[in-house]
């Protein structure tokens, strides 16, 4: 659970820890990825993730982002699918460092080269040339 005070508190979720119900939550998945993520849910100690979210709240990179000396893609999650950075986030990253590109993938969560594999493909190759 996220931090008190932190948006994500109440939109953080444990994955399913069985394949078969990772499968029903995210059908466009992989079945590779379906296992891995199934394997890591049954693996996780939910207080020391917990724990971990807590004690690093709030997550900026924005001191990061601004020593970048290459042309940089961060690719983030819809909001509508509980993405952990807002679009303001983006916004900011972007003015502080004109290297780097903010898109958001519509309709894809946390994991938004699983949810929404051609279009993160698509905007890494449209980034790339």
């Amino acid at each position: 659970m996220a931090a008190r005070g932190d948006p994500r508190r109440g939109r953080l979720r444990a994955h399913p820890r069985s394949p078969q119900a990772v499968q029903a939550a995210h059908p466009a998945w992989d079945r590779r990825d379906v296992t891995a993520v199934a394997a890591a849910a049954k693996a996780a100690d939910n207080t020391a993730v917990a724990r971990t979210l807590r004690d690093n709240t709030p997550w900026r990179y924005t001191g990061v982002i601004s020593r970048l000396m290459v042309p940089t893609l961060v690719l983030s999650a819809d909001p509508a699918q509980g993405a952990l950075f807002p679009p303001r986030t983006g916004v900011e990253l972007m003015i502080r460092n004109p290297s780097v590109r903010v898109r958001m993938v519509v309709g894809a969560g946390h994991a938004v080269h699983r949810d929404r594999a051609a279009a993160v493909s698509a905007a890494v190759r449209s980034f790339l040339w």
